[in-house]
């Protein structure tokens, strides 16, 4: 017996602002027991897709339909999207409490939980986390890996029936990745997971969508390396060095990518230091003096439009 749909989309379309459209006529359906990843290259959508599915923004035109409730309404999502653990691109979005268990005891008090209750939830969700001993800790000294974890904390104490999880390993070394994977299997939960980091999407997932043109297509696995058949084409963009330590060109050539990617910049290493994704996070991340990167077929990404930024250019 198929069972009833926690996200379904219909016809759904969007586009920002004097751009063409993103999404185009898309339809999404995911069910109890589902454990999705959607992938697409760089400007696909994904993300303007989650923040439909949240109703942080509304679509042009087609229907969102949520636990069997159609939204309609800011009300309609307002009851419904914390039954949605979602969890944000970037976690200095979702984190904003002076502490861990402030962060974490937000969400069950605005819920009306007593002070007593979301306590206990603190309690509960950090040894959920492997995290006992950071309930006091300050939110904003945290690691990237820590804030990430705790982010996720902040969706789970809401006891959501499933979780919507946006770039889920950025800044995430290989124990915490693994830790994150272990959570995701002790909860349970179904869940929806826009990554662009293949090897963790197919450990967690058991289907593979991708988003092209503004449309959803199954995928029945995920390439080892590269990008799935019919995303952006054009060869991923190559990665060199100029004025490193050293002045060493011989350490500076062939530095590669370590994940696959879509169409971009996934993620890279030098000097030992693993980068995440995106360019605000590799600012964040504080990029080597001298780092150049070149983009796929004449620097799609706009880095050359990028505030130059200690020694940070494109090439």
């Amino acid at each position: 017996m198929t069972s009833s749909p926690l996200i379904e989309l219909a016809g759904v379309s969007f586009a920002w602002k004097g751009r063409p459209p993103v999404l185009d006529g898309l339809d999404l359906t995911v069910r109890e027991g589902d454990r999705v990843a959607l992938v697409g290259g760089n400007g696909a959508g994904k993300t303007t897709l989650l923040s439909l599915v949240m109703g942080l923004i509304r679509p042009s035109s087609g229907t969102v339909t949520l636990l069997g409730r159609r939204m309609l309404s800011e009300r309609d999502f307002r009851e419904t999207r914390h039954r949605l653990g979602f969890v944000f691109q970037d976690a200095d979005d979702q984190l904003f409490c002076p502490t861990v268990s402030d962060d974490i005891a937000f969400g069950p008090l605005n819920l009306g939980a007593s002070p007593e209750q979301a306590d206990r939830k603190v309690t509960e969700v950090l040894r959920t986390l492997g995290m006992d001993g950071f309930r006091e800790r300050v939110t904003h000294d945290l690691s990237g890996g820590e804030k990430r974890l705790v982010a996720v904390g902040t969706a789970i104490s809401l006891d959501p029936r499933m979780l919507i999880l946006d770039e889920p390993t950025n800044f995430l070394d290989r124990n915490a990745r693994e830790r994150l994977t272990g959570i995701l299997e002790t909860l349970g939960l179904p869940y929806l997971v826009v990554s662009h980091d293949f090897e963790f999407l197919r450990r967690i997932c058991t289907s593979f969508l991708e988003l092209i043109d503004g449309k959803i297509r199954p995928l029945d696995s995920l390439p080892w390396t590269g990008q799935p058949q019919g995303s952006a084409t054009g060869s991923a963009g190559a990665l060199t060095m100029t004025g490193g330590p050293d002045n060493d060109r011989r350490s500076r050539q062939g530095a590669k990518c370590r994940r696959p990617r879509l169409g971009g910049i996934s993620g890279f290493a030098w000097g030992g230091i693993e980068f995440p994704t995106s360019w605000r996070s590799v600012e964040r991340a504080g990029a080597p003096r001298g780092l150049a990167i070149v983009g796929r077929e004449g620097d799609p990404q706009g880095f050359r439009d990028r505030p130059r930024r200690q020694g940070f250019r494109a090439a």
